[in-house]
């Protein structure tokens, strides 16, 4: 078997340029051994066909993988696209629900000053009708007490 220099290395890289480097090998390699050497997997040739094979299962295996992060990028790019469409659903339905309870509670606060001005002005009568009752009393009893002098000094 014939040892690679970095004359040899450099023939490959000038005679083989945009071929892989493991094709470029088993040709070097193939024009310097016989045919019957390729055929024994313990050669050099041999392994190096079983690298390029390797490589070829990687680099396919490394397509799928591409092939499979690019959809699951797709995939995220969709999902993010929904949630931001129900996040902007979500937010406007809020909006329009607190809109919507604070124009209640807007309408209940006025329904509230209204009862309470009516319950005050209630509250305001009674206490006239409270105030002129202790005079009508105060009244009454200065009668009462001045018929009972009468009737008292009539007695005597």
């Amino acid at each position: 078997m014939k040892s690679l220099g970095n004359t040899g290395m450099a023939r490959i890289n000038e005679d083989f340029q945009g071929e892989n480097l493991g094709s470029a090998l088993v040709k070097t390699i193939g024009a310097n051994q016989t045919s019957s050497s390729f055929a024994n997997p313990g050669s050099l040739k041999g392994k190096l066909v079983n690298f390029e094979d390797s490589l070829k299962g990687l680099k396919d295996e490394m397509a799928g993988h591409k092939n499979e992060l690019s959809l699951l990028k797709t995939d995220k790019d969709t999902l993010r696209v929904e949630l931001d469409r129900r996040n902007q659903e979500l937010k406007m339905s809020l909006v329009h629900e607190i809109r919507r309870m604070e124009e209640d509670m807007k309408s209940h606060f006025n329904s509230q000053k209204q009862e309470h001005g009516r319950l005050q002005q209630q509250l305001n009568g009674l206490k006239n009708e409270t105030t002129e009752m202790q005079k009508l009393i105060i009244g009454l009893q200065r009668q009462i007490t001045e018929i009972e002098r009468q009737v008292g000094s009539e007695l005597t």
